[in-house]
């Protein structure tokens, strides 16, 4: 299937901020040589008005700005932004750097510099993932906390990833653990969000999938037009609908030609959707899929339907040999519900069209779920060693 060419358009963009123009322009030639979109601005105030506007992924900032100098813009920044900071200074001391990065700048590059040393640290930092995304709870708490309101979570006693309790729990929720699984939870907040006033954000909530939908025009904006086929892990199967919804969005707009085929994978313990039916037990390692009755089940089955999609379930085992694939070839560390969007591939890899592009997500970052890490990998853990050289290098080695 022809594609179109991955613009300029579709890369990264750059912020660069500096009052002395030519070498912001300098800068900014080395950046869209590397198919950056790239917008100058010569003052604090400005800068911060055009980050808010064209929400850079990097800013390149001069320390010494008229105005509202660059550590001032960057403490402002990161009231709105999680777009990564280079400061730029003439001044080489310590105490400036220390500054500068205690209000939230990523690095500091010393003047005169290199744009092309530059330019390599800005990709070295965008080679890493910028946080660790939050789960539903703990994205609704810290919210919240923001606004103040006060947060309940709902949990399955026993039944939720460490990781993403501890998150909850630091930004100040309240969590009931109830006996009972997953959906008997999802049953009794949607009764309370109709007999008090409280508001459900999972995914019955349509605002949250109307947030989701955008992760679509994404994936579009970076390839210039939709993948031949969109792999996605599902439990409350909100994301697929969401992300079906987005792609026929943007081919609407105009924004691209094709629609993909939505393939939906569901762990083999926790497959209602691959079966069609409910399970009133589900059962698997991937707890944030381990759903039995999901809610967004007709969009699911229409958005496969449309797209001309399938569903399948992997096992736990798949799950974890491409959870671990992940981690040990690609550096990439996700938590065991994204791997069964890779795990399911690797099962229909057979069936892939030649040349097709095939984009698989990974729905949350392996922090979430740690204890998933200690149990399943195949790092050498070396224990109770002597607190000598020899013994370390010996171990090495050496």
């Amino acid at each position: 299937m022809d594609k179109p060419a991955v613009t300029p358009s579709a890369g990264y963009r750059a912020l660069v901020v500096d009052d002395e123009v030519p070498l912001a322009e300098v800068v900014a030639s080395y950046l869209r040589r590397e198919q950056f979109d790239v917008s100058l601005a010569h003052s604090g105030a400005d800068a911060l008005a055009q980050a808010r506007e064209i929400d850079p992924d990097v800013v390149i900032l001069d320390l010494a700005l008229p105005g509202i100098d660059g550590v001032e813009v960057c403490r402002q920044l990161r009231t709105f932004s999680d777009a990564y900071v280079v400061m730029l200074t003439a001044r080489d001391t310590e105490m400036d750097t220390i500054v500068g990065l205690s209000v939230g700048a990523d690095d500091y590059v010393t003047k005169p510099f290199s744009p092309r040393e530059l330019v390599a640290r800005i990709r070295a930092m965008l080679r890493r993932p910028r946080t660790v995304a939050a789960p539903t709870s703990a994205a609704a708490a810290a919210y919240a906390r923001r606004g103040g309101m006060r947060a309940f979570v709902l949990i399955p006693d026993g039944y939720v990833a460490q990781g993403k309790l501890a998150q909850a729990l630091v930004y100040g929720a309240e969590v009931l653990a109830i006996r009972g699984n997953f959906d008997r939870a999802l049953d009794i907040v949607q009764e309370a969000a109709g007999k008090y006033p409280v508001t459900l954000v999972n995914s019955v909530n349509p605002f949250r999938l109307q947030g989701q939908k955008t992760a679509a025009f994404e994936i579009i904006d970076a390839l210039g037009d939709a993948p031949d086929w969109l792999c996605i892990p599902m439990g409350n199967a909100g994301n697929i609908s969401a992300y079906w919804m987005g792609f026929q969005e943007y081919q609407q707009a105009g924004h691209s030609r094709t629609l993909p085929r939505m393939m939906g994978f569901q762990a083999s313990g926790s497959a209602p959707l691959v079966n069609d039916t409910t399970v009133s037990d589900p059962d698997t390692i991937a707890t944030a899929i381990r759903i039995g009755n999901p809610v967004n089940r007709a969009k699911a089955i229409a958005a496969r339907q449309a797209s001309k999609g399938a569903f399948l379930d992997v096992t736990d085992a798949e799950i974890i040999e491409a959870y671990k694939l992940l981690g040990g070839q690609e550096g990439i560390f996700c938590e065991p519900a994204s791997a069964a969007s890779v795990a399911g591939l690797l099962k229909r890899k057979d069936e892939v069209p030649a040349n097709a592009t095939v984009v698989c997500v990974l729905t949350g970052n392996g922090l979430k779920d740690p204890d998933c890490a200690i149990s399943n990998n195949d790092a050498a853990f070396h224990t109770d060693l002597d607190p000598d050289l020899s013994t370390v290098a010996g171990v090495m080695g050496f």
